[in-house]
């Protein structure tokens, strides 16, 4: 009969070789998140608000009330047309939110500049609180169609439709 004996040293060394292996292959994986995170699909949802209507979103209410050209003008102005976007900002989270400023695009997505304006709008909006706020934005003289876009942390964009 033939007998085959396997000395302890070698066991020991297979088994920290085999969690030796497990820790790198752990790390590996760490490291692989952690800097390389996967692509999640970006879920788009184009919503056409219309003057009014209230979108609501991570806590706050939002109304636009009003798209217009406007005359205000400054040292700044550049431009013969400003638009100014008038909207309601409801505070419905915790803490204090600032006021934001939203995108403008036309339909080639590029976007319009913020006009330098000085503004009168509120830095904070408290908890349960709503104020309105004014943004001014350059237009070219060239009429075109434009749209508001609203870019949500998970990917939702939603659009308010405009042409001037």
């Amino acid at each position: 009969m033939l007998k085959v004996y396997f000395p302890l040293q070698w066991l020991v060394k297979g088994i920290l070789l085999l969690l030796l292996g497990l820790i790198l292959f752990g790390s590996y994986l760490t490291i692989k998140d952690r800097y390389f995170p996967e692509e999640k699909p970006i879920k788009i949802v184009t919503k056409d608000l219309k003057l009014g209507e209230t979108y609501q979103a991570d806590g706050v209410e939002l109304t636009f009330k009003n798209i217009e050209l406007t005359e205000k003008r400054n040292e700044f102005a550049q431009h013969d047309r400003v638009l100014q976007v008038t909207y309601t900002l409801k505070n419905d989270t915790e803490k204090p939110i600032r006021p934001q400023q939203w995108s403008i695009e036309n339909k080639d997505g590029e976007e319009l500049y913020e006009y330098a304006m000085i503004l009168n709008n509120p830095e904070y909006i408290e908890s349960g609180k709503a104020e309105t706020v004014n943004y001014y934005y350059e237009l070219p003289s060239e009429i075109q169609n434009y749209q508001i876009v609203i870019r949500e942390a998970d990917g939702y964009f939603v659009g308010l439709p405009f042409t001037l």
